[in-house]
């Protein structure tokens, strides 16, 4: 092999290490939010900012504020947080809110 080809394996390889941290980021931050919320009460405003923390259009984020109920009580919150940090489309996540 000449050095050509090792630089383009490598950079290969390397494209691909990089990729799969990336994919493999919102796992891991997902889990150290929902290990960290575990023990404490979670409300309105967690929420809120799980909604608005996620990639949704604003329109759906808007949707989906507009669907939770007020005034309920932690795990309700927390469902809601599990769902929106869930790999739905975000029409299904508007459902389940919904549903809840």
């Amino acid at each position: 092999m000449n050095n050509e080809t090792v630089k383009r394996v490598f950079g290969t390889i390397g494209k691909i290490a990089l990729v799969g941290a990336f994919l493999s980021l919102p796992r891991v931050t997902k889990v150290t939010y929902v290990s960290e919320n575990s023990c404490r009460t979670v409300g309105y405003y967690d929420a809120v900012r799980a909604i608005m923390n996620t990639g949704m259009f604003a329109s759906d984020k808007r949707a989906c504020v507009a669907a939770m109920k007020r005034d309920a009580g932690s795990d309700y919150y927390r469902a809601v947080i599990e769902i929106v940090q869930g790999e739905m489309f975000a029409s299904d996540k508007l459902a389940t809110i919904k549903t809840l």
